[in-house]
């Protein structure tokens, strides 16, 4: 049978696929769903950088039809946002190295008095916790706590023995 547009196709194929569902049975589905997934990331991605240049290429065309004062403003509004972000970034930093230096016996107040801040941020403005990491090794390694139960000997005794402890207990109830 063909349709107007003379596509025999759609006509062939519809009484398939409903014989196929008439009889009870499940369609088959013989999709390769991982290469479906790869062709959707992979033009997930091509649309994602075709709209980052439409917003560049937009954002030329915005400063391009500026006023010089508009320039002006906008560029002031970069600049103070900037310097924020500068302000705050060191902030950050110095909060994680106060973090990173706990229970390293460092007093981390007087390690930031000379401390050059921007060493430890990375290209997002974001402290770098490995490069603090890896500054404060430097200084002073990481000492593992050991954890006491209570139990054994403790460190600084003179190496308690059992036939110590009994005689100790012994004084203790007069024998």
């Amino acid at each position: 049978m063909s349709d107007a547009s003379g596509s025999t196709e759609t006509a062939e194929q519809a009484p398939a696929e409903t014989a196929e569902h008439s009889n009870g049975s499940e369609p088959t589905d013989a999709t390769d769903w991982q290469a479906e997934a790869k062709k959707w990331k992979d033009l997930s991605r091509k649309n994602e950088g075709d709209a980052r240049k439409a917003q560049g290429e937009l954002k030329k065309l915005q400063t391009a039809s500026m006023t010089e004062q508009e320039k002006a403003v906008a560029e002031a509004t970069a600049q103070g946002k900037a310097e924020a972000l500068a302000h705050m970034a060191a902030r950050l930093v110095d909060a994680e190295v106060r973090a990173a230096a706990a229970g390293r016996g460092i007093d981390a107040d007087a390690l930031l008095e000379g401390l050059d801040r921007t060493r430890f941020l990375g290209e997002d403005g974001e402290p770098d916790r490995e490069a603090i990491e890896t500054f404060l090794d430097r200084l002073a390694p990481k000492q593992a706590k050991r954890l006491d139960l209570g139990q054994g000997a403790r460190e600084g005794s003179a190496g308690a023995t059992n036939t110590d402890m009994n005689n100790l207990l012994r004084r203790a109830i007069g024998r």
